[in-house]
């Protein structure tokens, strides 16, 4: 990692360095550092720095890899969830990611070298003239970045600041994104010790400053390594084992889990976001050195400021840690308060609220028939990412609806919309990060007022489910901007609706709707993954297909279709699911169940691509 691998080559120089110049004390001179290792303790110290180059290439080489891996084409909707409007930066953070890993390989391999050539344990020196040029005049003994150099002391505060400054930041954004608590609690741990361990251990070895640079230099190499890549693998290992490479998903059942997604989608922004605030690298390790004891009174007036410099140093670091652990504990605590209908919280430690994730308004369980602007104002506006509203027999959206500028999904279920203004509706100005609009047995005969705007950017996915919708506006592709997918999936629609080929959609699923007759879709130019008209009372499909137009997926099982038209043929790419038709019911023999036409083989998803059951488990009355 960045931040590590400054520590990695201060530890490198210093360890080297300290070992190889042991200077008289000459009158007139500062006293050189002087630490001994003896043989086993040197063959330790190199065993650990090559072991620290090899984890950082490793981890660096892999990390960059998932970034290119997230920044293909076919995991854009998981690079959006992630970065968002920094999409397609994330290749180029691979491309950083995978720069350093090389560098940590090729000091291992040059450190690896070095022993073979000198038939004994030593370290690389500069691989290059430019960075022996550079290594003589930074890590020299009294260089810039020297044991001994002059400057030690006000760069090593300043670098330690950086650095914690740096680790309270992205403390601050697990607290936000992490909603896992005993992970949260190692972020500020090892920051809290990152703050204590230095004026500790300089307390200690006082005495031995050389020894006592090596163990902090160790001890902050591995403090780095557990926040840049030990809570980053902890997080990521749980979705790697669960992903699939072959579908490039999850299991399909995790997608309706809301307290699953929300978690998925919050520690996606923690693995891949690009934040400006978290790209600060540590700097290197430095010193003042003590000047020689004299007689005179301005060097010990010098003496003692400098002293009292390091004091205070280190009661700010001490009080940092203090302070930084009460804000963590004061977060936990608020934890522990139950409030109803927060199915997901943060420890977030910016709140004017709550932090509640996903949360759901229960009218039946809160002896209301609608929510009202004063429902949701115990919520923190920037922690909700999921909102449902279920079990309201006259809906009335409040206007409170867009005061939250994080929202990912906004879900109705068993509701009975009265009112939804056009004033109340998603603001695409604001909402920028919504992805999700579903509602699942939903009394509305026709699109509320407050759909009828447009949408949030980002938004991808539109769904409605057992709903008694009877039609759809015929200038709807004029009001949306272009979609992924649209389900609208057992309701009493009858007609096609054809402003739905205009959105640009990816999927499109009608199953179980009152369709009799398909549209002409000559003006069609596009890839469908998935076409679903299936469990509708559809005679016939249009004899013409725009060119280009093609489907992965085509399904049309239990409809009234007695034959299909040849562009079928040769436009479904993949599979055509017919079974229940009086297509396959007149086929012969040897035609039923070809793996094109499928008469025997059923679509997976038979009761629709929207799974409304697992909604009624989870949002009982």
């Amino acid at each position: 990692n960045i931040r590590g691998g400054s520590s990695l080559a201060a530890i490198y120089k210093g360890v080297v360095v300290e070992v190889r110049f042991f200077t008289d004390l000459l009158d007139g001179q500062a006293r050189p550092l002087v630490l001994e290792l003896r043989s086993f303790q040197y063959r330790c110290a190199w065993l650990f720095i090559v072991t620290l180059h090899a984890v950082c290439a490793v981890y660096l080489t892999l990390l960059g890899d998932a970034y290119r891996f997230i920044a293909q084409p076919y995991m854009l909707y998981y690079a959006q969830l992630a970065a968002g409007d920094r999409a397609q930066l994330l290749k180029y953070a691979g491309v950083a990611t995978t720069a350093v890993g090389t560098f940590h390989w090729w000091q291992l391999l040059c450190t690896i070298w070095a022993s073979i050539r000198a038939k004994k344990l030593e370290f690389a020196s500069g691989s290059s003239a430019m960075i022996g040029a550079v290594s003589a005049v930074g890590y020299k003994l009294r260089g810039v970045f020297g044991v001994e150099s002059p400057v030690f002391y006000f760069v090593f505060t300043a670098r330690e600041i950086i650095e914690i400054v740096s680790q309270t930041v992205q403390a601050q954004r697990s607290s936000a994104l992490l909603a896992r608590p005993w992970l949260n609690h190692i972020v500020v741990s090892l920051v809290v010790v990152n703050c204590w361990s230095t004026p500790i251990l300089q307390h200690v070895f006082r005495r031995h400053e050389g020894a006592g640079r090596v163990v902090c230099l160790l001890l902050d190499a591995l403090l780095n390594m557990g926040m840049s890549m030990a809570i980053p693998l902890a997080v990521f290992l749980p979705y790697y084992r669960s992903f699939s490479f072959t579908t490039l998903a999850f299991p399909s059942q995790n997608y309706y889990d809301t307290v699953w997604f929300s978690q998925l989608v919050m520690e996606l922004q923690f693995l891949f976001s690009i934040p400006d605030a978290d790209i600060v690298s540590k700097l290197e390790e430095m010193e003042v050195p003590t000047t020689e004891a004299g007689t005179s009174i301005s060097r010990t007036v010098v003496h003692l400021k400098r002293m009292l410099v390091r004091v205070l140093v280190r009661l700010f670091f001490a009080a940092y840690g203090v302070t930084l652990l009460a804000i963590h504990l004061h977060a936990s605590a608020r934890l522990q308060q139950q409030v109803p209908g927060c199915r997901l919280a943060t420890g977030s430690w910016r709140t004017v609220g709550y932090p509640c994730s996903v949360y759901t308004h229960n009218c039946y369980r809160q002896g209301s028939t609608s929510p009202n602007e004063s429902s949701w104002e115990h919520l923190d506006p920037s922690a909700l990412v999921f909102l449902h509203v279920a079990h309201c027999p006259e809906l009335r959206v409040p206007h409170r609806l867009r005061s939250f500028p994080n929202l990912l999904a906004f879900l109705l279920h068993n509701v009975t919309v009265a009112e939804w203004k056009k004033e109340n509706s998603i603001s695409p100005a604001t909402q920028l990060k919504m992805v999700i609009l579903a509602f699942t047995r939903t009394n509305m005969t026709r699109i509320p007022d407050g759909l009828l705007e447009p949408l949030p950017p980002r938004l991808m996915t539109f769904r409605i489910a057992r709903s008694n919708l009877t039609d759809l506006p015929s200038d709807l592709h004029l009001k949306w901007h272009h979609l992924t997918t649209v389900t609208i999936e057992h309701t009493s629609l009858s007609k096609f609706p054809k402003t739905l080929l205009s959105l640009g959609l990816r999927e499109l699923s009608l199953h179980g709707n009152q369709i009799e007759t398909c549209p002409e879709l000559s003006d069609a130019h596009q890839h469908f993954f998935s076409l679903v008209l299936t469990a509708n009372p559809l005679t016939a499909l249009p004899e013409s297909l725009g060119s280009g137009t093609t489907f992965s997926f085509f399904s049309a099982e239990r409809t009234l279709l007695p034959t299909i038209p040849a562009w079928m043929r040769s436009s479904v790419q993949d599979t055509m699911y017919l079974a229940g038709t009086p297509f396959c019911d007149a086929q012969s023999g040897d035609s039923a169940g070809t793996p094109f036409l499928a008469c025997v083989k059923l679509d997976s998803r038979g009761n629709g691509k929207f799974p409304v059951e697992i909604f009624d488990s989870y949002l009982q009355p």
